[in-house]
């Protein structure tokens, strides 16, 4: 469809930045001196963060006319706030604030650009956002370039040492914030989005109204406790991925590959959504998503081959992920009205992985740190005869499967929404 090119640019510095983020953060906590349990502890802050911001910022974009500004805001912020953790010394309570700050503008920023564009979809007669997957890919595009390219910049591994090799990933981060800011500020905005009302309640209590009107919908909480529970185990794969490349020995340069081995299968899933969405019903791809998720956890609890590692658990991510944000997606977009669809996409997005994220991120940090070897500030202790990171995994496919039968139970596919 003409006239989206705009959010294909700004999905593509949105998720460049990410790839950087994910594919180098938590090794990078590593090799500053923190152990499992603290980066999975800085890590569920962060997650915890995203709750509260979508508590916030969905209800006050429904309510403003210009969403790209307001996204320009949260780029600024996230660009000018990661660079931050790279000088603070290797202190928990220091790192904190800024880690605050980052989640705070990184948590939002995603649904509120899928809002934007569901809104302008939805006026170009596309309400069930058959469309999406193909604009949104150039998110995927943006991640594997990045993900590839800056970390060939990086000094030699056999002459530098771990931590400053990583300089380049923040530096880069940087600049592809400021990128999405200058992009999403001079974003157009869908032509029916009408100016904010000024004859209205407060804002708190318009907001508190929102939230009760969306948790209302019929099936949008059942939609949100299995993604909730399902984010909780997969969380475990965002946490500690790079740091399982780590143990198998692949070499910095080569980990952001990794990463992209899985977002190219993504986006063949989503470039393949408007044929999938006509062909296959909702609930069937997400529960082919959800199962993806497990066999990818059960895959990384044990110490696999590099090469079987990349060619054949990184594709899974094409179900892990993009399957089920396609369904997502669908179901959002069935099951929310239009004046609600800010608020329903960031309380998703918040609660999903801000508080499957928190409660993920402490579960696999505090089993990985119990059961390493006590020399290491453990137990010794295992969990189905695994340690470290790989009984992390193991716990995590475990809940994975309970809540993938669950959905399998107890999912359905949803009416069109009325208004």
């Amino acid at each position: 469809m003409a006239g989206l090119t705009q959010y294909a640019q700004g999905y593509f510095w949105l998720f460049a930045g990410f790839a950087l983020h994910m594919s180098y953060l938590t090794l990078f906590y590593r090799r500053k001196g923190f152990d499992d349990f603290q980066i999975g502890a800085l890590e569920a802050i962060g997650s915890l963060c995203m709750v509260v911001s979508a508590l916030y910022w969905g209800p006050l974009a429904d309510r403003v006319s210009h969403r790209g500004r307001l996204v320009a805001a949260l780029a600024l912020g996230l660009s000018l706030s990661f660079p931050l953790l790279w000088v603070l010394p290797a202190n928990p309570w220091l790192v904190l604030p800024v880690v605050v700050i980052f989640y705070l503008c990184r948590s939002p920023l995603v649904p509120l650009l899928d809002t934007l564009f569901l809104e302008d979809l939805h006026q170009r007669g596309d309400s069930q956002a058959v469309h999406y997957g193909r604009t949104r890919s150039w998110g995927s595009v943006g991640f594997i370039v990045a993900a590839t390219l800056v970390p060939l910049i990086m000094a030699p591994e056999e002459t530098s040492d771990p931590l400053q090799r990583l300089l380049p990933v923040f530096v880069a981060f940087t600049v592809f914030g400021l990128l999405l800011a200058a992009r999403a500020a001079t974003m157009r905005p869908p032509p029916s989005m009408s100016e904010p009302e000024t004859a209205t309640p407060p804002a708190a209590a318009r907001g508190r109204a929102q939230l009760r009107e969306v948790f209302a919908l019929r099936g949008y909480k059942r939609l949100l406790v299995i993604l909730l529970v399902s984010w909780v185990a997969n969380q475990c794969y965002y946490l500690f991925l790079s740091l399982y490349l780590d143990e198998i020995q692949v070499a910095d340069k080569l980990k952001g590959l990794y990463w992209s081995v899985g977002v190219l299968a993504e986006i063949s899933m989503l470039a393949a959504g408007p044929w999938l969405m006509g062909r296959c019903s909702l609930r069937a791809l997400m529960l082919w998503g959800l199962a993806g998720r497990a066999l990818r956890l059960l895959a990384l609890s044990f110490p696999l081959p590099p090469a079987i590692v990349f060619w054949a658990v990184m594709p899974l991510h094409s179900l892990g992920f993009a399957a089920v944000h396609l369904a997502t997606m669908g179901y959002l977009a069935r099951l929310v009205p239009p004046r609600l669809r800010a608020t329903g996409q960031t309380v998703n997005a918040g609660l999903v992985a801000g508080l499957g994220g928190m409660l993920g991120s402490l579960m696999a940090g505090g089993l990985s740190k119990l059961t390493t070897a006590p020399a290491a500030g453990g137990t010794g202790l295992s969990f189905l005869g695994l340690h470290g990171i790989f009984a992390a995994f193991g716990a995590a496919t475990l809940l994975q499967i309970a809540i993938t039968l669950v959905a399998w139970r107890t999912l359905r596919d949803s009416p069109r929404p009325d208004a």
